[in-house]
């Protein structure tokens, strides 16, 4: 079982050559890269071209995020994006990545602060809205299908596909084999309509294609919103039970560790995939 690193762990550095160096020095399979230069010093194609290259020269796999602009009411906006992603999708295809973390557009109402979940995302998706992200997305596994590349939608907080609910009815409505789910329970953990652990997996099952593994720390059990990060042995979130879930439900794919906590997080890098080999080794996977 593959165990990538997710480049929010040292991002902060703004250097892909030092990053990938760190990544594959603490004995990570892999690197999450985002699908774009934050910086917006590189183009699309120059910034995918040296972010594949640095990753190859580091032994490291790479798998990339991608947002869309797929539920915009300007088709120019989303035909523009749906051709940077066919590119991301060739991209990776030509890495040799199998998967790619994709994010459909932000949904956020107005005037109700971020952190408030159950106000956002699934539960304002517009039949308009879905229309559009599933026309968006079933013409980018057209490309999908001829790379190899499964197309994964995280299960994020503030996105149509959130928990885990929507997320498959998104996944079925677009009906094709390359698209399937990125499960991470840590952003489900948070939405005050979670549910748990073992109904999230039953509930998405062979849909899985990739895994984000991180630990959290909530307070609702004290009546507030109020939450945080943890290193990866420290939260609320028990790991070990986790991947016994999703080696049951079948899941063989590789598993990408983050770490959402602010501060330097160098030192957590080495300790979480410590920690996470304990908890594989546990569950009797090598």
């Amino acid at each position: 079982m593959k165990i990538y690193m997710h480049v929010n762990y040292i991002e902060w550095l703004d250097d892909l050559v030092e990053i990938t160096r760190r990544c594959a020095g603490a004995g990570y399979d892999g690197i999450e890269l985002r699908a774009r230069d934050r910086s917006n010093r590189l183009s699309l194609d120059d910034y995918l071209k040296l972010s594949g290259d640095v990753a190859k020269s580091a032994g490291l796999d790479v798998v990339y995020g991608f947002v869309a602009e797929s539920t915009s009411d300007d088709e120019a906006l989303r035909a523009q994006s749906l051709n940077d992603l066919k590119k991301v999708i060739r991209h990776a295809g030509d890495c040799g990545s199998t998967v790619l973390n994709v994010f459909g557009s932000p949904l956020l109402a107005e005037g109700v602060p971020y952190h408030c979940f159950d106000q956002h995302g699934s539960v304002l998706a517009t039949e308009e809205k879905r229309r559009h992200t599933v026309e968006y997305f079933q013409a980018a596994a057209e490309i999908a299908v001829e790379c190899g590349v499964k197309l994964c939608f995280e299960t994020h907080n503030n996105y149509m596909h959130d928990l885990p609910v929507p997320t498959l009815a998104l996944v079925e409505a677009i009906g094709h084999p390359s698209v399937a789910v990125n499960f991470d329970y840590g952003n489900i953990f948070l939405h005050a309509e979670d549910g748990t652990l073992e109904n999230a997996i039953d509930t998405l099952g062979s849909h899985i294609g990739y895994v984000h593994i991180k630990n959290m720390m909530s307070f609702a059990s004290f009546g507030t919103q109020i939450f945080r990060g943890t290193p990866l042995r420290d939260g609320d979130i028990n790991h070990e039970m986790l991947v016994r879930k999703l080696l049951a439900s079948g899941y063989q794919g590789c598993l990408t560790i983050e770490n959402v906590m602010p501060g330097d997080k160098t030192h957590l890098m080495q300790d979480d995939i410590e920690y996470f080999r304990e908890v594989i080794e546990r569950c009797g996977v090598i």
